[in-house]
């Protein structure tokens, strides 16, 4: 099992991510003594003729090329491969080597690779962006054929992806960053795919991309996840009912008809909605909630400032009548809407996360409400996370504690910011009572 994909097993725990070249040693034993003798001639040294009882290469089932090449780097420096003296060339020119015969011996041996993400890297040398075209590498059109998630940037040279697309035919989850162009290559690949699309995030960074758009249009209505960063077109997504997860990320201003259809249609199994857009339109985000049956578990909101204020009161009304099964709720909350907290804790009752931030907020005393909140506050409720421009009086957050106490299942993370010493003892106090956890102190 560990070898299915042990270089993001390592990277993923910070505790083992300086550990991510051990896996190297072992692969690099797993090696055809031609290839050994290639690293040996660049300045490897060749210490691991022997080979090793399984092959470990063929248990592969998500490769990284930027991942990979982190790690052969990470290797030939452990392993003091080169001279003290050495030039940074030969570093790279052997990392070069090692990486490209890695990659040969996984395309000959890896017949249940899933998942393939090949990007360029940040570093501007990093000999992996050499190596993109795995689809030319002998071997590769048994061992990409299985792939189910590909992951790359969208500005990846045409004739690359459309290598790809002869052989990599059952993908079902894409990830595609910086489509910067009307992507011919792209346009093939999406449409080569014989499977249902089940996931798709896209990175636009241009409008103009009728190729792609086409070839999306006949994939996308099978999708359970949709990310969209910078919207591009989102008529052809209005049929995705079968939408679980959405994602959008907007930076700059749009016109008004560009989701107009989108959040019209219905979308009866969304449980989960991120909005990151920063001039929205708050009545399209209330015509969209209203449009997902009420299955909604997660909101994420973040804006800079809506193009229809007059419409606030209107959002989160609508998330309150219209969110029972609500679970998370992150990011703005109006301080108009504040007043209608009780009431929004009371309907949304299986709420476990609430965090609210806003740096352009004014200051907010919720002192009276805070007290109404404590009868209603949801039983489950694990984080309450408060806006650093909202303040209660020690009062107030004592007949709110109490509440917490009457009513919670387990310790709360509460969180806010404008305390006296007072407050500090009242939430110390709460702490020992096991009402709140031991974080709720020291966060400052």
């Amino acid at each position: 099992m560990l070898w299915k994909e042990p270089l993001a097993n390592l990277q993923l725990r910070k505790s083992t991510r300086d550990r991510i070249h051990l896996p190297i040693r072992t692969y690099i034993m797993c090696l055809s003594d031609e290839a050994k003798i290639i690293l040996s001639k660049c300045g490897i040294s060749s210490t691991l003729k022997r080979g090793t009882m399984f092959d470990y290469a063929s248990f592969l089932q998500r490769l990284d090329n930027v991942m990979l090449s982190n790690a052969t780097e990470r290797w030939i420096e452990m392993c003091n491969t080169i001279p003290k003296d050495g030039n940074h060339f030969i570093s790279i020119f052997q990392n070069y080597q090692l990486i490209e015969q890695l990659l040969r011996m996984f395309m000959m041996r890896c017949k249940n690779l899933k998942e393939l993400r090949l990007k360029k890297s940040n570093q501007l040398s990093c000999p992996a962006d050499a190596l993109l075209q795995l689809h030319l590498l002998p071997g590769a059109e048994v061992s990409l054929s299985a792939l189910r998630e590909f992951s790359f940037d969208g500005c990846m040279q045409s004739e690359i992806l459309s290598k790809a697309s002869e052989i990599s035919k059952n993908i079902q989850h894409l990830q595609i960053d910086c489509v910067c162009n009307d992507n011919e290559g792209l346009a093939k690949l999406i449409r080569a795919q014989q499977k249902p699309l089940l996931g798709l995030s896209i990175e636009s960074m241009t409008l103009n991309i009728p190729n792609i758009k086409n070839a999306l249009k006949n994939k996308v209505n099978s999708l359970t996840s949709l990310s969209i960063n910078r919207i591009f077109s989102l008529d052809i997504f209005s049929n995705c009912s079968n939408l679980e997860t959405l994602i959008i990320m907007h930076r700059e201003r749009f016109i008004e008809n560009l989701m107009e259809r989108f959040v019209n249609s219905k979308f009866p199994k969304l449980r989960e909605l991120q909005l990151q857009i920063d001039h929205p339109y708050l009545y399209q985000i209330s015509t969209l909630i209203k449009n997902t049956n009420e299955n909604l578990t997660s909101i994420y909101l973040n804006w800079v400032v809506p193009e229809d204020t007059k419409n606030i009161l209107l959002l989160f009304s609508t998330i309150t009548t219209h969110c029972p099964n609500l679970t998370e709720y992150l990011g703005t909350f109006a301080n108009d809407f504040i007043p209608y907290l009780p009431l929004f804790f009371e309907k949304c009752s299986k709420l476990e996360y609430f965090y609210v931030y806003d740096d352009n907020s004014t200051f907010y005393d919720l002192s009276n409400v805070m007290k109404l909140i404590a009868n209603v506050i949801p039983k489950r409720l694990k984080m309450m996370w408060l806006s650093e421009s909202w303040m209660c009086n020690v009062e107030a957050l004592n007949v709110f504690l109490e509440g917490c106490e009457k009513r919670l299942c387990e310790p709360l993370l509460f969180f806010i910011c404008n305390r006296t010493n007072q407050h500090i003892d009242l939430i110390r106090r709460y702490v020992v009572k096991n009402v709140l956890t031991a974080n709720s102190y020291i966060i400052d």
